[in-house]
């Protein structure tokens, strides 16, 4: 049976999902360009374009499904024992520091995802859901806006981590083409000094 082009497309969207997330962790997001995702997945880069637009639309699907797996695989590996939603969400961060210091292009995926708009704005709104889920019954007076700051200043606490733990890869904000979050709450956050973060937050 002749497949219709929605399913065609979404064939096509997963071969290139799945060659792009290859490449990017053999060999880093920047070192990996169209032509070699394309190539890898064995569709024209004209398909590509019609289908993502850029490589930095392609690199906000695969941060969407990382995410959601990454809480998944979380929930699965507690499920049993008697652990709490804050212990989950430890165990998440621990995962992400754990897999960004067990190799350097996971690191360079990391600060990438933290640092372009599109796929800074999708860890924000994940984020910001969990954790109002998980801290609104001990913070009840906090509001959503007040759980998406809370998201901006961690995400910049850990940006600022990777980038220390690894100075080469501050060449990276240069990239040409890309977009970068203007953030102006992430803007203020940085601005303030460590006393202020403690006090304001």
């Amino acid at each position: 049976m002749k497949l219709t082009r929605e399913q065609n497309n979404e064939i096509l969207k997963r071969k290139l999902l799945f060659s792009a997330a290859k490449l990017f962790v053999q060999n880093g997001y920047t070192a990996t360009s169209l032509r070699k995702i394309c190539d890898d997945a064995k569709v024209n880069i004209g398909s590509f374009v019609n289908l993502y637009g850029c490589k930095e639309h392609l690199m906000s699907e695969i941060v969407k499904y990382v995410l959601q797996a990454q809480f998944e695989k979380i929930e699965m590996f507690l499920s049993g024992t008697n652990y709490d939603k804050i212990q989950m969400y430890a165990a998440e961060t621990t995962l992400q520091l754990w897999m960004a210091e067990a190799d350097e292009n996971i690191r360079e995926l990391y600060i990438v995802a933290y640092s372009l708009q599109n796929t800074s704005e999708i860890i924000q709104e994940m984020i910001t859901e969990k954790l109002e889920d998980i801290f609104k019954e001990h913070l009840p007076n906090l509001e959503r806006k007040d759980f998406y700051m809370l998201e901006i200043a961690s995400g910049g606490i850990m940006r600022g981590f990777l980038t220390k733990a690894s100075p080469h890869m501050a060449g990276i904000y240069a990239l040409e083409g890309e977009h970068y979050s203007t953030n102006p709450y992430l803007d203020e956050y940085n601005s303030w000094t460590g006393e202020d973060k403690v006090n304001r937050l």
